[in-house]
């Protein structure tokens, strides 16, 4: 598949997922909730919360460095900071941009290029080595939709780093948790909602998995921020579903 229909389908999704999520998280009508837990071990503290109405954030933060990741109605963000560096990525429906210090790169269809920028950009990023250090030691509740949602989160900074190999090999261990047996026990919130957000994972990941199979040539990252975005909507769902409350077991 050509980058840039790859580019386009990108975007198009991106356009689905930021409109159709948040207005269900709008809908639910919560806000100024937040969980935390502390890894005693780790001293890696993570927090899920809906500060207002239309989003949703998870976070993972230790003494050096935070990730954080907030989906609201017209975009979706990823924060990377460190004492010395703040990365930025940010998803709509136009593309992928990332700011780091004072450079900026935005990839679209319209400059597929772009994405080998900010592939060099971010390769020699000490905050992403330090926010993909961190996301590898946290430890969550095997396959919960918060620890998948961050697993994922390492994968797609892995994947626009351009550490595509590393990107893929987290995606499957992420992809190979979900339905284990004691994960499918465990049971994440009402039947209903559990079992909706396992199959459209279970989905994104196999759409990805085709996806790289059929692309050549992929500047854009696509097939990865295709996976993300149906990743990230999928979680924001799931939150919606059983209410911030009822995520009692990040």
């Amino acid at each position: 598949m050509h980058f840039k229909s790859m580019g386009v389908a990108m975007v198009t999704v991106a356009a689905v997922a930021l409109t159709a999520v948040p207005t269900a998280l709008a809908a639910d009508g919560t806000s100024g909730r937040i969980q935390r837990v502390k890894d005693p071990v780790t001293g890696i503290e993570v927090s899920l919360s809906q500060d207002r109405p239309g989003t949703v954030t998870v976070e993972a933060r230790d003494a050096s460095v935070s990730v954080r990741r907030e989906l609201a109605r017209d975009r979706m963000q990823t924060i990377v900071t460190t004492a010395a560096e703040r990365v930025v990525l940010t998803v709509d429906a136009a593309g992928l941009s990332v700011t780091s210090g004072r450079r900026q790169v935005r990839v679209s269809p319209a400059h597929p290029e772009a994405g080998a920028d900010i592939a060099r950009l971010l390769g020699t990023s000490a905050a992403l080595r330090e926010a993909d250090a961190l996301l590898s030691r946290v430890k969550m509740s095997a396959a919960s939709p918060v620890g998948h949602t961050l697993n994922l989160t390492r994968a797609f900074l892995l994947s626009v780093a351009g550490k595509g190999d590393e990107a893929t090999a987290v995606a499957q261990a992420a992809r190979a948790q979900l339905q284990t047996a004691r994960v499918i026990e465990a049971r994440f919130g009402p039947d209903d909602c559990w079992n909706e957000y396992v199959r459209e994972a279970v989905s994104a990941y196999d759409e990805y998995v085709d996806c790289q199979s059929h692309t050549v040539l992929d500047l854009l990252n696509s097939c990865s921020i295709i996976y993300d975005m149906r990743a990230i909507g999928a979680f924001s769902w799931w939150v919606s579903c059983v209410g911030l409350s009822g995520a009692s077991r990040l």
